[in-house]
């Protein structure tokens, strides 16, 4: 049977676009699996994003691009990995989202010493 191509087909929801991405289609990946990775690449994401916004001036424009540039990003992210939108995953991502706010700004005042 041929696969499909490798983007999102909301006809087909069980278009495995993260095993096309990680192993060529050859690694299966299930929803706690899948959850995780996205999870781990959006804290990972927030990362610089959190170093930025504790550098800036509270409620200031660049705190504010700080904390939305990121959303798009993290939407796509969702999308291309087939995650979907149930409700079980929105608190998981959401944290994931704040806590790498959170340790890029910890990452900065450790660097600065505050």
């Amino acid at each position: 049977m041929d696969r499909a191509p490798a983007y999102w087909d909301p006809i087909d929801p069980d278009l495995k676009i993260v095993n096309d991405f990680v192993a060529g289609g050859f690694l299966e990946v299930d929803g706690m699996e899948k959850l995780s990775f996205v999870a781990l690449t959006v804290l990972l994401l927030n990362l610089p994003f959190g170093y930025w916004r504790a550098g800036s001036p509270k409620f200031s424009r660049s705190w504010f691009l700080a904390i939305h540039i990121p959303i798009p990003f993290v939407i796509l992210l969702r999308i291309t990995s087939g995650l979907g939108w149930q409700l079980v995953s929105f608190p998981v991502v959401v944290g994931a989202f704040f806590v790498g706010q959170l340790l890029g700004g910890q990452i900065r005042m450790w660097r600065m010493g505050n």
